[in-house]
């Protein structure tokens, strides 16, 4: 199993500066990416578990669920949930108007992390800083810690729209 804090760690290990020198530019970028991962990871086995347990987290129910998830898809997904007002479709799909402001925080900060790890992976002329990779870090962690405060009913509903588009 892929784990959110050891994911965490590795991405601060890369934007730590070294003994001699600022942190290379190539790890200041994996550490952006790396980050990102760390929450993409987090939502795919909160995901797998709710959908399927975690007492069966080694079946492969489990890993065809943690598999499923599309960045496209969950960006899109994160961009809904969060907005102050949910879509009408969603909101009498859900019976909510809004996801609380622990998901919508989370759902954020995931939207800015693909964004950066997009810039960090394939912008060659990305002149990436030490701070911006503590930021995505920092990000990151808070996300994680946002989605994992989010409203029980609220957090599983979203976790399903990640993997599916609500239709009216």
């Amino acid at each position: 199993m892929i784990e959110s804090n050891d994911l965490l760690q590795v991405a601060h290990a890369l934007g730590k500066k070294r003994k001699v020198g600022a942190p290379k530019r190539a790890d200041l970028r994996r550490a952006v990416s790396t980050a990102y991962y760390a929450v993409f990871h987090f939502l795919s086995k909160a995901a797998a578990d709710a959908l399927v347990g975690s007492t069966k987290s080694g079946s492969a129910a489990h890993t065809i669920v943690y598999r499923a998830f599309e960045h496209r898809r969950m960006h899109a997904a994160c961009r809904e949930a969060s907005k102050q007002k949910l879509d009408a479709k969603l909101s009498n799909a859900s019976g909510f108007v809004r996801f609380d402001e622990s998901l919508r925080s989370g759902a954020s900060a995931f939207v800015e992390l693909q964004d950066r790890r997009h810039r960090a992976d394939y912008d060659p002329n990305y002149a990436i800083t030490t701070s911006e990779t503590k930021s995505a870090i920092d990000m990151a962690e808070t996300a994680i810690t946002a989605f994992s405060g989010a409203d029980k009913e609220q957090f599983r509903l979203f976790l399903i729209l990640l993997l599916f588009q609500a239709r009216s």
